[in-house]
């Protein structure tokens, strides 16, 4: 499992949870999980770090074939501060309006 940011940039020490046993990624954003059985229909795998977005992957195997996952994280970054004390409003893509 390799685990990279939206720039593709390697995540080091990213958190990997599948099928009940937790694994660190190293510094090129790598874990390799060992002598587990996939189902044949499907499968969830978890990536997280502190800063980004968790990701899930739901997958699926056929032939019991070695299989290579690449998880993208989402940084954590908001480009808006508003102060509540005031009051306002923030819209964003005209899909979302939030008024304080």
């Amino acid at each position: 499992v390799t685990v990279l940011d939206e720039a593709n940039n390697e995540v080091a020490d990213a958190h990997v949870s599948f099928q009940g046993v937790d694994y660190t990624t190293n510094q090129y954003g790598f874990v390799k999980i060992n002598n587990t059985t996939l189902n044949s229909k499907h499968n969830v795998l978890n990536a997280s770090k502190s800063g980004y977005f968790n990701a899930t992957k739901v997958f699926a195997v056929r032939n019991g074939n070695r299989l290579q996952l690449t998880c993208i994280l989402q940084s954590k970054v908001y480009s808006t501060l508003s102060s509540a004390a005031n009051g306002g409003s923030i819209n964003t893509n005209d899909k979302v309006n939030l008024t304080f």
